[in-house]
């Protein structure tokens, strides 16, 4: 029986493919440790930025990993103080993780947040919403109103008062507080369909005896 011979040509070519398969395997393994040992990779990262940080590593690293998410705001909710905008990440949008800001050619801006970052800013915002709507029934600003329920995202909020009271005042004034709350957080939920309903129910008979909608109301 034959037995079949490598020429040397063969024996090459088969040399140099497990060379470079055990190259492409190391630099794998030494990029994965780089960027998940933490003193490393920031060493890392600071010798591969260049002087004026428009290139970095861990940014291209991290929106190749979690993506970013852009996040558009109408001029009418921009200048709700009915001041013009200036079109600039203020001091708190950075610790909140934005890292950019553009205006578009209707006026209204375009925020850009890595995912990972969103995530965590989305549920602090929440939660402050959630702060600020249950504050309106103890801060002693609307006495008639006894209790004010949401949904998650806040696209129906029932504000449960007591009618004679709520119509003789200056309780009504809440509606658009409450308005306000959630146009804000649907700004920047991506997820929302950017409306909400306020609806004050009677606290005695349970009748809803006021509907507003929202961001209609802001555009009377």
């Amino acid at each position: 029986m034959k037995q079949k011979t490598l020429s040397v040509f063969s024996i090459f070519i088969i040399c140099s493919l497990c060379l470079l398969i055990g190259v492409l395997s190391t630099v794998i393994g030494c990029f994965c440790w780089i960027y998940n040992t933490p003193a490393i990779k920031e060493a890392f990262v600071k010798t591969y930025t260049n002087e004026d940080n428009s290139f970095s590593v861990e940014e291209t690293v991290d929106n190749i990993l979690s993506g970013t998410v852009e996040i558009n705001v109408p001029l009418a909710l921009l200048e709700l103080n009915e001041e013009p905008f200036d079109y600039k990440l203020t001091e708190k949008d950075k610790e909140n993780g934005f890292s950019n800001i553009k205006k578009n050619s209707d006026g209204s801006a375009t925020y850009t947040i890595k995912k990972k970052e969103y995530n965590k800013f989305i549920e602090e915002y929440k939660a402050e919403i959630k702060s600020s709507l249950d504050s309106l029934t103890t801060d002693g600003s609307f006495p008639s109103i006894q209790k004010i329920e949401y949904t998650d995202n806040f696209d129906k909020i029932t504000i449960i008062a007591n009618k004679e009271k709520f119509e003789s005042g200056l309780d009504g004034m809440c509606v658009m507080t409450c308005g306000l709350s959630s146009c804000m957080y649907q700004m920047f939920d991506v997820n929302s369909n950017g409306k909400c309903t306020v609806v004050v129910k009677d606290s005695t008979t349970g009748e809803a005896f006021k509907t507003t909608m929202f961001p209609d109301a802001l555009q009377e």
